[in-house]
C-alpha cells in the first residue's frame, strides 16, 4: 500500500474518532493506525499491538528567557515553565498532500512559572516588582497550520516541517499572581491584580503573543525533530 493511500485512510480513520469522542493530542502519536507510519520506536506483541513508541515529551515546556516591551510595559522574564501541553484534547487534524499541508487545533488548560521583573506602566498606572509569577490560562484554543515536505534519506521517507503559523484564543479565564508585586506594598499590589485580573482578556490578547510565540516555537521545533528522526514505513512491503 502506498503511504499517499495509507494517509488517505488514516484522515478518514481520525475523522471518524473526532466524530465521536474527544482525542487527546498526545493520542495522536500513541494512535496504533497512526503509529504503523514509523518503523523506530515501535514495541509490537502482535500485527495490530503497539505498545511503545519514542515520543516528545510534552509534560513541561521550558522558555530560558523573554521580554515584554509594549505600551510603556517592560516584563522580563526567566526560567518559565509551561504545563498543560500534555493533557490538551485534540478537535480537528488533517493532511492535505496535494498542497503539503497540515493543520491541527487543540484546547487545554495552561499553566506557567517564572522569574519576573516588571517595570513601567500597565493599565495607566505604574508597575514595578521582582519575585514569581504563576499564570493560568482555562480552555486556551491553538491552532496550527503547518507547511510540509516529504523528503528522502538513506533510502528512507521522512516528515520535514517547513514552518508554521498559529493563532490562539483564552476562552475561558485567566488568572496571573505576582509575588513581590511593588516590592511588598500590598495596598498596591492589591490594586494592580485586581485590575490585570478583571482585564485578563486583555493581557492575554495584547501581551499573550510575546508568550505563545516562544511556547509554539519550542511545540513547532520539538515536533520538526522527533518526525525527522521518525522514517515513514515503506508500505511496499506491507
Amino acid at each position: 500500500m502506498s503511504y499517499l493511500l495509507y494517509f488517505g485512510l488514516l484522515a478518514i480513520q481520525l475523522t471518524s474518532i473526532l466524530a465521536t469522542q474527544p482525542l487527546p493530542l498526545k493520542c495522536i502519536l500513541q494512535d496504533n493506525h497512526f503509529l504503523t507510519l514509523f518503523n523506530k520506536g515501535n514495541v509490537r506483541t502482535s500485527s495490530d499491538d503497539v505498545l511503545a513508541i519514542n515520543r516528545p515529551p510534552l509534560d513541561i515546556l521550558k522558555v530560558d528567557y523573554l521580554r515584554v516591551d509594549r505600551d510603556g510595559f517592560v516584563l522580563e522574564v526567566k526560567d518559565m515553565e509551561v504545563k498543560g501541553i500534555e493533557d490538551a484534547v485534540l478537535d480537528d487534524f488533517g493532511i492535505n498532500l496535494s498542497n503539503n499541508i497540515s493543520y491541527l487545533t487543540f484546547h487545554t488548560d495552561m499553566f506557567a512559572k517564572y522569574l519576573y521583573k516588571a517595570d513601567g506602566s500597565l493599565l495607566f498606572l505604574p508597575i514595578s516588582g521582582e519575585g514569581v509569577c504563576n499564570t493560568s490560562v482555562k480552555n486556551i484554543q491553538v491552532g496550527m497550520v503547518i507547511p510540509l515536505d516529504i523528503v528522502d534519506k538513506n533510502g528512507k521517507k521522512y516528515f520535514d516541517l517547513k514552518s508554521y503559523e498559529y493563532w490562539y484564543d483564552v476562552k475561558d479565564n485567566a488568572n496571573i499572581n505576582l509575588s513581590n508585586l511593588y516590592y511588598g506594598d500590598k495596598e498596591k499590589s492589591d490594586i494592580m491584580h485586581y485590575l490585570i485580573n478583571q482585564n485578563w482578556k486583555f493581557m492575554t490578547v495584547r501581551y499573550g503573543t510575546y508568550f505563545m510565540d516562544e511556547i509554539m516555537l519550542r511545540f513547532f521545533n520539538m515536533f520538526k525533530n522527533y518526525y525527522l528522526s521518525m522514517p515513514l514505513r515503506d508500505f511496499n512491503t506491507c
